[in-house]
């Protein structure tokens, strides 16, 4: 990522967390747990990427058409109130800091907010990405209990996928341990590879 564009955030935390290839040898393998990653590559036309698509991903896809779901661009404030509500697992302390993150990549015009919305323009899904270096970095997403029903973030990442065909650009996932998180990255197309994440405490707190 940039330089300097998460260093502020680094100083939160007493942790510090990387993702890196080693060699089995290496000494820092008692900090090391293996993950998975998922990338897709958009130098295909969409016609030729959507043939990728798994059955079930196809049929979701589908579903929030029917329900005349569409994808709209999406506020900073606004992806913010929504993920507050519906994004789980961030107390007060952790939502302030990912405020700041979303709130500095918009302001860098690296941020692509986009939202799913239902016919009577009620928000269903909402999701951040980070476009930068030719990569497209999954952020955040955060769904409703109705978007989840329709399925409506499948219609958010079906039109990052079509909006950047032929690109060359490589969508980063970040990758999950999660099976159903997984299920729903590799259902596009994606592909996954083994890498290392490295975890360890900063001296100055042990």
């Amino acid at each position: 990522m940039p330089a300097n564009f998460t260093g502020e955030y680094f100083g939160h935390s007493p942790i510090i967390t990387c993702n890196c290839r080693v060699s089995r040898a290496s000494k820092k393998r008692k900090y090391l747990n293996g993950r998975i990653n998922y990338t897709l590559d958009l130098s295909a036309p969409y016609e030729t990427l959507v043939k990728d698509y798994k059955e079930n991903t196809q049929r979701n896809i589908e579903k929030s058409q029917k329900h005349n779901c569409s994808i709209k661009d999406c506020g900073v404030a606004e992806f913010l109130e929504f993920s507050n509500s519906h994004l789980e697992g961030l107390n007060s302390y952790n939502f302030q800091i990912f405020s700041r993150l979303i709130a500095e990549t918009s302001e860098r015009k690296l941020a692509r907010i986009e939202k799913a919305v239902d016919a009577n323009g009620e928000i269903l899904s909402v999701a951040c990405f980070l476009v930068w270096n030719m990569r497209i970095f999954y952020l955040a997403g955060a769904s409703s209990p109705k978007g989840k029903q329709v399925s409506s973030m499948f219609l958010v990442f079906d039109k990052l996928i079509r909006d950047f065909a032929s690109t060359g650009y490589l969508i980063d996932f970040e990758g999950s341990m999660i099976p159903g998180v997984a299920r729903f990255f590799s259902g596009f197309g994606a592909k996954s590879f083994y890498y290392y994440h490295l975890k360890k405490y900063l001296f100055f707190y042990r």
